[in-house]
């Protein structure tokens, strides 16, 4: 007699009064049983048994479908191969099945059918033309950017069921892949990626939307981006730039999509200089590299973030390929070339006046026993890049301002080698507003300032990254903002770049820059000026950054995503500054900050704190000293052979018989957390036991 077949919860049995493991259940597209099913029993004459249909109304209507959508996988030819049923119920409970062609009919299963990418024709076209392809998860997603005119796939049956006989469908194309913003979708990308980097893909990337969208909602995915008012064309030029070439050994960098900045929103003085700049990613360069040396000039302005008052110093490092663009940053720095002039100017007219003082002294005064007249330090804005550490250390030290910039990066690396005297200590201390200090037995000499002001505007290839910051332990790298530059992938014309239109822009606006520089200086011992935002602003502020620092699924920094805010607001100020000088040639003790300014500043943070977390991520992968404990490499067998108390030549000499040099023992014995300076020359491991003596 054959009886009914039921289910129980995901457990699916033929109730025959035999065998019940002769009964082969049902299994949908996510490999569920469905309820029904076949008994190969002979009392039940192998017949098909259905689910079992549900009589209670209570529950037919909880599961009453709300809509149902079915997508097509075709052949290369274009024949129907596959179909995927989606079924979305009331409840919100989603369910999918598959079947198979044959001949004219759609069977149910796929089992032992292969497994295709979705719309296979237009990917196999498309890849023939070179074009690039995005990767989704999902049929949804792929037809909505279809719908847009963008190629879109993806493999059935969702995240983790990539396969790499579909990467071998790409081979030489370029692809980007959108994973959804899950756990999952992580994974997903990461293992597409490796298996399209095997097949021999000519370009390949991650995009993340959030990099669009900084507040997009967990498990979102591309069609939430564009019904949430995301824009077309902005996530079309963000899959070209997501797209590095394998060949190039950079396909581990992400360039991150520029932000759409309003030029209509910007302070006008802003908008006038990057008017005549047409590739967007050189004009946020250009324009961060403004903001970043005007702020130089304006330590008299303060903002409070975190109880703490900031002026606006930043440092910025443009990063590409020769001739990728990055070189568009220059006429920033004629903005500020007048007040360096200025200062110039009058450091040499007070060094006459010392000269004049000194020689009367020698004539008169040194016989009268009176002291010598006090030697004025030299006084300048624009640092050279190559100096010496202590150089660096002196010029912050001394002057009100300071300002580095340089188109070759790894110039500054004198300034961060410890042979030379590492300014490095004095660079983290002074974008973080700490006192700086420097002290020379030989001369006597001890320089120091409570209210440092340094700034830095570096552009440089990738292989200049490491030269300069040589690990991230340093925490120097989060503090400072980098943009990418893609390779060229085509010759653009030299006569039409816009640089020359936005050097004569800069060269007007210096005189007025100057004068701002002037007012700041004579007022701001007497007024002080501060710019503050609004207590909206302030919640918006803090709701972004705690967002992006409990998101698990980015994986960000969590130093560059703290340092971030503070950056943010340096951005704001200068822009509030620049606006308020510009439109009314005065500034007041307190400003606030309006909402275009504050929106500008937060996405253009965001878009440096994406550049920095790429840069750190690269660094953590291939640097070759990480933190002590970690480790098994010669810096670790030289911190276990080293006593609980240690000299500076116990170091050295166990360096020599390990292997380490010199240099890199007085790098470790400075930047390594546990170790623990004691006095001059001596220091002891954190973390061991320590005994009194009796």
């Amino acid at each position: 007699m054959i009886r009914e077949k039921q289910r129980y919860g995901r457990k699916t049995a033929c109730l025959c009064h035999r065998k019940k493991e002769a009964f082969t259940p049902l299994i949908d597209a996510n490999g569920r049983p469905t309820g029904g099913g076949k008994c190969w029993h002979p009392s039940c004459g192998q017949s098909f048994h259905p689910p079992p249909v549900r009589t209670s109304a209570t529950s037919s209507a909880s599961v009453e479908a709300a809509s149902t959508r079915q997508h097509v996988y075709h052949t290369p030819k274009g024949g129907p191969h596959m179909q995927i049923t989606v079924t979305k119920h009331s409840n919100g409970e989603k369910r999918a099945f598959a079947a198979h062609r044959s001949g004219a009919e759609w069977v149910k299963g796929v089992e032992g059918i292969e497994r295709i990418l979705y719309n296979l024709p237009e990917v196999v076209e498309r890849v023939g033309l070179g074009g690039t392809i995005a990767v989704v998860e999902g049929e949804k997603d792929a037809d909505t950017l279809n719908r847009i005119g963008i190629t879109a796939t993806t493999n059935p049956f969702g995240a983790g069921k990539w396969l790499d006989s579909m990467s071998e469908v790409l081979t030489g194309a370029r692809v980007a892949i959108i994973p959804d913003l899950d756990e999952a979708g992580t994974k997903h990308a990461a293992m597409v990626k490796a298996s399209l980097i095997n097949a021999g893909v000519a370009a390949v990337g991650i995009l993340n939307l959030r990099s669009l969208m900084p507040d997009l909602p967990d498990k979102s995915d591309a069609s939430d981006y564009l019904e949430r008012g995301g824009d077309p064309e902005v996530l079309r030029r963000a899959i070209e730039a997501a797209c590095v070439d394998v060949e190039s050994g950079n396909e581990n960098s992400i360039v991150h999509t520029v932000p759409k900045i309003d030029a209509m929103a910007l302070p006008p003085t802003f908008a006038d200089l990057l008017d005549s700049i047409e590739d967007d990613r050189q004009r946020i360069a250009l324009l961060m590299a403004a903001i970043t040396v005007i702020g130089a000039i304006l330590p008299g302005v303060r903002t409070q973030y975190f109880g703490q008052l900031y002026s606006p110093a930043l440092y910025l490092f443009v990063v590409g390929p020769p001739g990728s663009g990055k070189g568009s940053i220059g006429p920033a720095e004629l903005l500020i070339s007048s007040v360096d002039e200025v200062i110039r100017r009058e450091s040499i007219e007070e060094l006459k006046a010392y000269k004049k003082e000194y020689a009367f002294w020698k004539l008169k005064g040194l016989k009268a026993g009176l002291p010598p007249p006090d030697k004025p330090d030299r006084k300048m804005l624009l640092v050279p890049a190559d100096s010496t550490g202590p150089v660096l250390i002196r010029a912050i030290c001394t002057n009100p301002c300071v300002l580095t910039f340089d188109t070759e990066a790894d110039s500054l690396q004198s300034a961060f080698r410890v042979e030379t005297g590492d300014a490095g200590p004095a660079a983290r201390k002074a974008w973080q507003g700490e006192r700086v200090s420097q002290a020379r037995v030989a001369d006597d000499l001890l320089v120091s300032t409570d209210r440092p002001h340094f700034s830095m505007v570096l552009s440089g290839t990738p292989d200049q990254i490491p030269v300069l910051v040589k690990h991230v332990a340093t925490g120097l790298t989060s503090r400072i903002g980098f943009i990418e530059f893609p390779e060229q992938t085509s010759f653009r014309d030299p006569f039409k770049t816009g640089r020359d239109r936005a050097v004569e822009v800069a060269k007007s606006m210096r005189h007025e820059i100057c004068n701002l520089w002037r007012f700041v200086r004579g007022h701001a011992d007497e007024v002080g000026f501060s710019v503050e935002l609004t207590e909206q602003q302030q919640q918006w502020l803090y709701e972004h950054y705690k967002k992006r620092f409990e998101d698990k699924i980015e994986g960000a920094d969590q130093g560059t995503t703290l340092r971030s805010g503070i950056v943010a607001v340096r951005i704001m100020t200068v822009l509030t500054v620049v606006r308020g000088w510009f439109t009314h040639h005065h500034l007041d003790p307190v400003m606030t900050v309006n909402d275009d300014d504050f929106k500008i500043g937060l996405e253009l943070a965001e878009y440096l704190r994406l550049g920095t977390d790429s840069i750190i991520n690269r660094l953590s992968a291939h640097t070759s000293f990480k933190t002590l404990p970690n480790t098994k490499r010669k810096s670790q067998i030289w911190y276990d052979q080293l006593p609980a108390e240690f000299t500076t030549q116990d170091a050295l000499d166990t360096g020599m018989k390990v292997g380490i040099k010199r240099a890199s023992v007085f790098s470790m014995l400075k930047q390594t957390d546990d170790i623990e300076h004691l006095a001059h020359g001596r220091y002891r491991k954190r973390n061991v036991p320590q005994t009194r003596g009796p």
